[in-house]
């Protein structure tokens, strides 16, 4: 029978609508033809004057039946396929076609379309098998006869890969607890990009390509048992694992909402997954104030690791001698001197003014003022890298521009048709490719002169703006491919992240990643090189920078980060006074900096000590499985042979700047914490500490219109340390409380 769902129309004869067309069935009629419900919500287009017009099919990748025909004699024949898996060129192919109702046997026969080169449909059997030695899409219509002659007929499609189809050949491990979370290295060859893993009939939590032979992938929840590993390319092709997957019974730490498993090491970058993180966060923009990090580089070493500073708005009075020598650059001299004084690698924004050295309006120059322009690019890139202080720099990076997508700075607008451009306009895109080449070519030529050196060149420095507002693409994936196919030199993709857009940055950044190694430029690398809570510095929106959200926030940032195989940035600011207010009479609490300055002392703010849990981190990545009834809790762990960490961060905030609305989402959490696995045993020392609303929080005190007794109580606090036993290289921890947006580190240790 057909299904209810189908639609089907009865005619007596055959329909005008298809006169003697040797792809519908033969006979006297009557007739019944169905339109699967499927294809009908879809495709089904109805004519007027009461002509129907079957369904126009659009054929997809992985082929469709999109209209059954049948007389009503043979209404319960029926072709059960509807798709056929994709092949590839030169390999083995093989399916079998299926019908139901009718008197069996069956025979089969094309009746229309082609079907790809070496491929042929067996009339016995329904196999439809050989070796493809075309790609391409071949689309053909077939019908099947039963014993009684009644007969129906399908439309395929079989989409045939140039690409090699993959092969699974290992898993490790093969087996899991069935509560999931485990990583699962899948080996074999072939695999590209946006591949999907499948456990059965449940996708992977995640799925992370390595490279070709490599995936990683995360088991979701299912039922105890053993189910099959298959995977689908992104073309398409799938393969099945010669090894099945066994989801075992639930594990010691199946009741806790945090469990870590020790012998899992993970890594979503294809790198350290640790040191990734605090590469992240281990710069920012030079200090706008006091000219440098004297007075605050003892507070910010207690903290963190500082590994570069940024240096924006610091190229505007460079210039080139008669010798080709650069002069001027007074706030890139500051900068750098500060770098180097504390071991520090530049990160230098260039490109972002139009050098008033050379003069004349940018959008009249000639040849002899881009030359100009080449040569200052030039000795910029190599006075930092070679000749400043005699011997330069051993590693920089050279980012082109500052948001010109939205910026409405006019002097940042310095090539486009106006200054007064919209955000978006096309102009302002022109403009950075043109700026970008001449900078590319400076920093190509350097790093060719300076092998021994890592010499760096990045961009665009944009958030997700066309994506939100413009053409709905993503910017980064245009020029990525552009800069490709032109053969411009492009080191690091550059991000500048902000707010609601850190619940897309895995999502867009791991579409840059496919982009690069579709592009053939798999080796570049994704920063976010500014990035923050919020970018308003108000009390309304800009709340979140000064509180423990923040903190939150920064945890949960740099787990998207992560995910989205981001391997390092810059915050903001290093602190929130600006210019010769060296005591902070003006900071503002709620720009997005590390450390805050009132009454002459710094402070770090709550962002800052999220940043200081990540620094007492050791060893590599481990797995981490959290209750999926508690999703506003985020977590990140690490082991080595002697202790084991675990950050968990209760975030949930809400970025709404249309209705005037930043609130945090979350309540209290009982949170328990299990580790497994374990390397060392014994009886251990659990130290823990906290930032939360009233812990490690300047904004406690500041907003209470109090004056920290110290720097000290600002800082990270330790707010417990006990003894506790492990059994079998398992420990579960007693249950704590997370308060709104907290965050708590746990430290195992001998």
């Amino acid at each position: 029978m057909d299904s209810p769902n189908d639609t089907c129309l009865k005619w007596a004869t055959r329909p005008r609508s298809f006169p003697d067309d040797p792809q519908f069935p033969s006979g006297p009629g009557p007739f019944l033809w169905c339109i699967r419900a499927p294809i009908l919500r879809r495709r089904l287009v109805v004519g007027i004057l009461g002509t129907v017009i079957l369904p126009i099919l659009i054929v997809g990748l992985l082929g469709c039946t999109g209209f059954t025909g049948a007389s009503s004699s043979a209404s319960s024949l029926r072709i059960a396929t509807n798709t056929l898996p994709v092949g590839a060129t030169q390999d083995q192919y093989k399916t079998v076609l299926g019908a139901t109702g009718g008197v069996p046997p069956y025979s089969w026969t094309n009746i229309g379309g082609q079907m790809p080169p070496g491929i042929a449909l067996s009339p016995a059997t329904g196999i439809i098998a050989g070796v493809p030695t075309l790609a391409g899409t071949f689309s053909f219509t077939t019908k099947v006869t039963d014993s009684k002659a009644n007969s129906t007929f399908s439309y395929f499609s079989l989409n045939v890969s140039a690409a090699p189809a993959p092969t699974i050949s290992a898993l490790s491990p093969a087996s899991g607890p069935m509560e999931g979370g485990s990583f699962v290295t899948i080996s074999g060859g072939n695999f590209r990009s946006a591949a999907n893993i499948q456990f059965g009939a449940s996708a992977a939590q995640s799925v992370r390509v390595v490279d070709s032979a490599e995936i990683q992938a995360v088991t979701p929840t299912e039922a105890q048992g053993t189910v099959n590993v298959t995977l689908q390319d992104s073309d398409g092709q799938v393969a099945l694992s010669p090894v099945p997957f066994t989801f075992t019974e639930p594990s010691a730490t199946a009741a806790a909402d945090v469990t870590v498993d020790a012998s899992q090491t993970i890594s979503e970058t294809g790198g350290d997954d640790l040191q990734a993180a605090k590469n992240i966060y281990s710069s920012a923009s030079a200090p706008e104030s006091n000219g440098g990090l004297s007075d605050d580089w003892g507070l910010i070493s207690s903290e963190l690791t500082m590994k570069r500073m940024r240096n924006i708005n610091g190229l505007g009075d460079c210039a080139v001698d008669q010798n080709g020598h650069l002069t001027g650059c007074t706030r890139l001299n500051s900068d750098l001197w500060t770098m180097k004084s504390r071991n520090l690698t530049p990160h230098v924004v260039v490109g972002q003014w139009a050098p008033s050295s050379i003069g004349g309006n940018p959008l009249q120059w000639g040849t002899a003022q881009w030359a100009q322009y080449d040569a200052l690019c030039y000795a910029t890139v190599n006075y930092v890298v070679n000749q400043y202080a005699g011997s330069g720099f051993s590693t920089a990076l050279f980012e082109v521009e500052n948001e010109m997508d939205t910026t409405m700075n006019s002097q940042d607008l310095w090539l486009t048709t106006t200054p007064q451009v919209p955000q978006g306009d096309p102009s302002r895109f022109t403009q950075f490719d043109t700026v970008y080449s001449h900078w590319a070519r400076a920093v190509t030529l350097v790093a060719q002169q300076s092998p021994n050196k890592k010499v760096q060149i990045a961009g665009p420095a944009t958030g997700f703006w066309t994506v939100y507002y413009g053409s709905g693409q993503l910017w980064h994936n245009q020029i990525i491919r552009k800069y490709a196919a032109n053969g411009t030199r492009l080191d690091v993709v550059s991000l500048h992240i902000y707010a609601r857009e850190v619940n897309d940055l895995a999502k867009y950044a791991q579409s840059i990643r496919n982009t690069l190694i579709a592009s053939g430029n798999p080796n570049a690398e994704i920063w976010v090189t500014e990035w923050g809570p919020s970018d308003v510095g108000d009390s309304r929106y800009g709340t979140i920078n000064a509180s423990h959200q923040g903190a939150a926030f920064g945890i949960y940032f740099l787990l998207q980060a992560l995910k989205g195989t981001v391997t390092g940035g810059s915050f903001l600011e290093v602190r929130d006074n600006l210019g010769s207010d060296t005591s902070g009479a003006k900071a503002n609490l709620y720009l997005a900096s590390w450390d805050h300055v009132e009454n002459g002392i710094e402070y770090p703010k709550a962002v800052t000590n999220a940043f200081s849990m990540i620094e007492h981190m050791a060893g590599t990545r481990k797995s981490v499985t959290v209750n999926a009834a508690k999703p506003d809790l985020h977590a990140l762990a690490s082991s080595d042979a002697t202790s084991a960490s675990l950050v968990v961060a209760n975030y949930n905030y809400l970025f709404d700047y249309e209705h005037k609305n930043y609130s945090d989402l979350t309540t209290n959490e009982t949170t328990v914490v299990a580790f497994k696995n374990l390397t060392f045993s014994g009886t251990l020392t659990v130290d823990r500490y906290v930032i939360d609303a009233a812990t490690s929080n300047l904004n406690s005190w500041v907003s209470a219109g109090k004056v920290p007794p110290s720097v000290q109580i600002t800082q990270l606090q330790k707010v417990e340390s006990f003894s506790a036993t492990t059994s079998g290289g398992t420990l579960i921890l007693p249950s704590r409380q997370l308060g709104p947006s907290a965050v708590s580190l746990w430290v195992v240790h001998r």
